[in-house]
């Protein structure tokens, strides 16, 4: 029963996100996985702000690092991030 619980945890953080958290969610769940700098692209935020609020959504659970591969923008190596759970 702890998928179950841990499932019911993941929702409940989900519904919390407002501002720039939402945002960010929202985007990544559009484009299924992003580092910080397409992040910072796609949404127009600040990449400060971005930084911080991909650090609060892993925090939460919400968001897994998913590979470490070259950025398309800096062509650094850089950490990518997707969901932790697919929600449709």
């Amino acid at each position: 029963m702890q998928s179950a619980t841990s499932f019911l945890a993941y929702i409940e953080n989900l519904e919390k996100l407002t501002g720039d958290k939402l945002t960010i969610m929202k985007t990544i769940k559009k484009e299924g996985e992003v580092n910080n700098m397409m992040l910072h692209e796609l949404t127009g935020l600040n990449i400060n702000n971005v930084s911080g609020r991909v650090n609060d959504l892993h925090k939460l659970g919400l968001i897994i690092n998913s590979k470490k591969d070259t950025c398309p923008t800096t062509g650094s190596l850089t950490k990518f991030w997707r969901m932790k759970r697919r929600i449709n």
